[in-house]
């Protein structure tokens, strides 16, 4: 059976208003792809809301440290030892700032 070409993923993704198609194509089949796509997890809307209120609730104490640190521009010895988060924090605290 032959493969079908990124041309026929797009087709199929139209005619069937799956988009995800595309995504998995491309994070699973494209050379590039597998390199530089990550698979989309598709999820319904109510759980999409529910983790995002999650996560800002974890991170409203951290957003208010933060402030109270930066607001004079210096950055006190007591301030820095509270400064090395753990990588998600940081991640979903950067993600707050980005437009």
């Amino acid at each position: 059976m032959q493969e079908p070409a990124p041309y026929d993923i797009v087709q199929m993704a139209d005619a069937y208003h799956r988009p995800d198609l595309c995504n998995y194509y491309c994070s699973h089949k494209c050379e590039i792809g597998q390199r530089y796509v990550p698979e989309v997890e598709v999820s319904d809307l109510p759980v999409i809301i529910l983790e995002t209120i999650a996560s800002l609730n974890e991170i409203n104490p951290l957003t208010s440290r933060l402030i109270q640190i930066a607001r004079d521009g210096k950055i006190s010895d007591d301030e820095s030892r509270i400064l090395p988060l753990s990588a998600t924090n940081w991640t979903k605290f950067l993600w707050l700032l980005i437009p």
